[in-house]
């Protein structure tokens, strides 16, 4: 099985916390880890009939990210959400409209999830309308220990490894954005 780490997993573990928290099932499978292609998650994804599918998305990754989209969006009759930090408009604009997902969060939405999900808030998110982007307000959590917990039960921890560590270790995430940024 491929080993992964577990750092690019928080966000996820943490929305997934917070649905369950509002009494919403909750279920993660890490495609990098699991090295599962659209056609083998969209067959898990079936049985499990979600109401919707967050996919998180990121620059380095993006042409797969997009075919895994794709993909899915066959097999996925709910919603399709993209999760990722890419702000700039061409390359949004790009996993919006090759992959039709429903809408993209793109800021940090651990403390709305719920709200975004069911279509009453807006804030984190951005959408197409009319072949352009429309965005919600800029939403970002003031105060960190209002995140929950990351609900790490729902991963399978023997397929992350942090390599300089060993195979039984894990990472916790104790701050955010870009240590280049102030």
């Amino acid at each position: 099985s491929h080993r992964s780490s577990l750092g690019r997993m928080t966000r996820a573990l943490e929305i997934a916390a917070r649905l369950e928290s509002h009494g919403i099932q909750a279920v993660i499978c890490d495609a990098v880890a699991d090295d599962a292609s659209a056609g083998a998650a969209g067959s898990w994804i079936r049985p499990e009939a979600p109401d919707a599918v967050i996919v998180n998305v990121g620059l380095p990754s993006l042409p797969s990210d997009i075919q895994f989209l794709q993909g899915l969006r066959g097999r996925h009759h709910g919603q399709l959400v993209a999760k990722t930090g890419i702000t700039y408009e061409p390359i949004l604009h790009r996993i919006m409209a090759e992959t039709s997902v429903d809408f993209c969060i793109v800021g940090e939405c651990e403390t709305s999830i719920e709200g975004i999900l069911a279509g009453h808030e807006t804030a984190g998110t951005a959408r197409m309308d009319a072949g352009r982007i429309v965005w919600g307000e800029k939403r970002i959590v003031a105060d960190l220990d209002t995140l929950p917990i990351p609900a790490r039960h729902l991963l399978q921890n023997d397929l992350y490894v942090y390599s300089l560590l060993g195979p039984r270790t894990t990472s916790m995430q104790t701050s955010r954005g870009c240590v280049f940024r102030g």
